[in-house]
């Protein structure tokens, strides 16, 4: 019982395991020691927390402890992957990863490998992910895109179309637009575009409010696709709009800010 270790082969990143009820001596006896010498020493560390079928809960005492942990090493941990089907956990994760300077990820049960994966391999400029059952890509940005990020979303993408013919949505995920890491990324991203933009009906950008300004450009090269914004913290229920394309007719068109808008016509504009 408690917090049952994860092995990975980097030093610098770290799993556990909640099973059964967690008690505030699992903080005490084996979180804290690690991530106070991590501390100390100046070290940055990745840690990957499943809550699986396993976990029963905290106790009062181990929230309380839970809140100190993450206070405390908010700095010492540069990624965290979450991986759980609770959907308060999903929510409680990503509202306090929206605020603190950790990079938070939250994912599937079923996606435990995909979440390692993210913490291993480095800082990829975006994360991709394709629900099989809603048909909706979600694409988090997190640095400058090379023309690899677009290599491996299109041969996800791909296969998908040509077993379901179209995707629902896209559901995409950042602060800001980082821009490319060179000239070939710039290709690549009007390559994506340009192939796939009519096999998309709904575009969700989840971002703040500055960002929310470029949904009009975004919305031209995806000329097909109603476009919709969200706050940074409502992804879930920008993935839900997205997949509700399936059973939904298409708006004329209301343009207010925040509402769904329906961008037919001729591409035009820049790439945002």
């Amino acid at each position: 019982m408690g917090f049952e270790k994860i092995d990975f082969a980097a030093k610098n990143t770290v799993g556990f395991k909640a099973v059964g009820r967690i008690q505030e001596s699992d903080y005490i006896k084996v979180l804290f020691p690690l991530f106070e010498e991590a501390r100390e020493s100046g070290e940055k560390l990745n840690m990957l927390i499943v809550f699986g079928p396993e976990f029963d809960g905290y106790t009062m005492n181990a929230m309380w402890e839970d809140s100190k942990f993450g206070l405390r090493y908010m700095r010492t941990i540069e990624k965290c992957a979450v991986v759980t089907d609770l959907v308060w956990m999903r929510r409680l994760a990503l509202f306090f990863g929206s605020m603190i300077p950790m990079r938070v990820k939250v994912f599937n049960n079923g996606q435990f490998e995909t979440a390692k994966a993210w913490l291993e391999f480095g800082k990829p400029g975006l994360f991709h992910s394709l629900d099989e059952a809603t048909g909706v890509l979600t694409v988090e940005i997190f640095s400058a895109l090379s023309a690899e990020d677009f290599a491996t979303m299109t041969d996800t993408v791909d296969s998908f179309i040509e077993r379901k013919g179209k995707l629902n949505g896209i559901v995409i995920k950042t602060e800001k637009f980082p821009g490319w890491e060179n000239f070939k990324g710039l290709l690549s991203h009007f390559e994506f575009v340009m192939d796939h933009h009519k096999q998309v009906k709904r575009v969700a950008m989840v971002a703040d409010g500055v960002l929310a300004k470029n949904i009009p450009s975004l919305a031209n090269h995806f000329v097909k696709a109603q476009v919709k914004h969200f706050a940074p913290e409502q992804l879930e229920e920008a993935q839900a709009w997205a997949a509700a394309a399936a059973s939904a007719e298409k708006p004329t068109g209301a343009r207010a800010s925040g509402e769904s808008k329906d961008w037919e016509g001729s591409q035009r504009g820049e790439l945002q």
